[in-house]
C-alpha cells in the first residue's frame, strides 16, 4: 500500500501528476491487487494548525 498526502496549494497539483506517474508505472501491480494507492486527507499544515 502506498499512502499519498495530497496537501494544499501547489502540493495538490504535484500530487496529481505524481499519482498519474505512479498509476502508469505500477499499472500491472495495481490491476493484480499487489499494490493499492490511498489518498490520506486532512494532513495539511492548515488542518494541523487548526487542531492545535
Amino acid at each position: 500500500m502506498i499512502g499519498v498526502l495530497p496537501g494544499a496549494g501547489i502540493g495538490a497539483l504535484l500530487v496529481e501528476q505524481a499519482m498519474r506517474m505512479l498509476t502508469y508505472l505500477l499499472e500491472d501491480d495495481l490491476k493484480d491487487g499487489e499494490i493499492e494507492i490511498r489518498l490520506i486527507d486532512g494532513l495539511t499544515l492548515e488542518d494541523r494548525l487548526a487542531h492545535n
